[in-house]
């Protein structure tokens, strides 16, 4: 479960070359004045609950959550969020197939995944499938947030 607390000492992002906005790349300041479009799915209700209550007082809109991969795939291709919170392991289709499949429909729309489950090679083909972060789902708060905002910042700089 995301944690409600201050950075942690440890990382629990997935931070490498090639993330969505590099530091060098300027930003207009003004690129997250609207509220960010994002769709949540994951297969614990407590846990898409618990993020619809605290995203919007972060500047984010819930366009829809999901709990399975099938209604995360029909969900981001109706609503066509700018981002999707995609938790790893759900009912019907996983969360490594749901991306390629929303990847495929609606290239544009950037996907973080969240998970109880980081070990093995789910980090490496969550990449490989076009998530572009990748976090625990005991993360802080802020690291969510900032993961979900550098997601947003690569939707809205991307050309059409």
């Amino acid at each position: 479960m995301v944690e409600l607390t201050s950075k942690a000492s440890r990382s629990h992002t997935d931070h490498e070359p090639g993330s969505p906005v590099p530091e060098s790349v300027p930003v207009d300041p003004g690129i997250l004045d609207e509220p960010i479009r994002l769709l949540i799915a994951d297969d614990n209700r407590a846990t898409r609950e618990m993020l619809r209550d605290l995203l919007p007082g972060e500047g984010f809109q819930i366009v829809g959550d999901a709990s399975d991969g099938p209604q995360a795939y029909e969900l981001a291709c109706s609503l066509r969020p700018e981002v999707v919170l995609m938790d790893l392991r759900m009912p019907g289709i996983d969360g490594i197939q749901a991306t390629t499949l929303i990847k495929t429909q609606v290239p544009r729309t950037q996907i973080v995944v969240l998970t109880a489950f980081p070990e093995g090679d789910s980090r490496w083909a969550a990449k490989l499938v076009g998530a572009v972060s990748f976090l625990d789902k005991d993360a802080p708060l802020d690291e969510l947030v900032e993961a979900l905002r550098a997601a947003a910042i690569a939707y809205r700089t991307q050309s059409v």
